[in-house]
């Protein structure tokens, strides 16, 4: 290698040094979002320096064909050294600022999206809703009336066809008492529905 070469390979392993301090601190940060997944969180870690071994290779690769001398290693640790001692106080204020500022745009983007197109989506479907339902009652009202005597006859053919059941079937129909209770008070809530009475 030439001496031009080895300057700028040394400068870039210096940058790549702070880059991997600063890249680390902020993959520190969002480390406790996941730490309670022991699995995830060491694949994470794995994936992370493996992917800044490949961007400080990729870059050594791109300024000496990837040459490693010791003294580059030793560029790469001032580099970060540089980062501890000087700029990670700097760094992290400066990221928590960043990270608040971020959330305060992301709540700010969020309300105006759910005001804006998600509140009044849920008034139109409301609304529809509403004109379907009263036509549905419109039409459903006067065919229940008239169909009160056919539900006074059923009544009465299910009280004598109780009274005539043998005592095993009754047995199990007591049983299952409380599934008929809801299925009724089920039904009977939607006719009220329907028919525009109110409990």
């Amino acid at each position: 290698m030439s001496l031009d070469i080895q300057v700028k390979s040394m400068l870039a392993m210096i940058l790549a040094g702070f880059y991997v301090g600063v890249a680390y601190e902020t993959f520190r940060y969002f480390l406790p979002m996941w730490q309670k997944r022991i699995i995830l969180n060491y694949l994470l870690v794995i994936l992370f320096w493996m992917l800044q071994t490949v961007i400080v290779f990729y870059l050594l690769y791109i300024i000496n064909m990837g040459e490693l001398r010791f003294y580059l290693f030793i560029a790469f640790l001032l580099g970060v050294s540089i980062y501890q001692g000087i700029f990670a106080p700097l760094y992290q204020r400066l990221l928590q600022r960043i990270i608040t500022s971020l959330k305060r745009i992301l709540l700010f983007c969020w309300r105006v999206f759910f005001n804006l197109l998600i509140k009044p989506f849920c008034w139109l479907v409301k609304g529809l809703w509403e004109i379907v339902m009263f036509f549905v009652r419109l039409v459903c009202t006067p065919i229940l009336f008239m169909l009160r005597p056919v539900g006074s006859t059923l009544k009465t053919l299910v009280k004598v066809t109780q009274k005539r059941l043998p005592k095993p079937i009754l047995t199990i129909l007591y049983k299952n008492d409380k599934i008929y209770d809801i299925i009724k008070n089920t039904l009977i809530r939607i006719m009220d529905y329907i028919t525009f009475k109110r409990r």
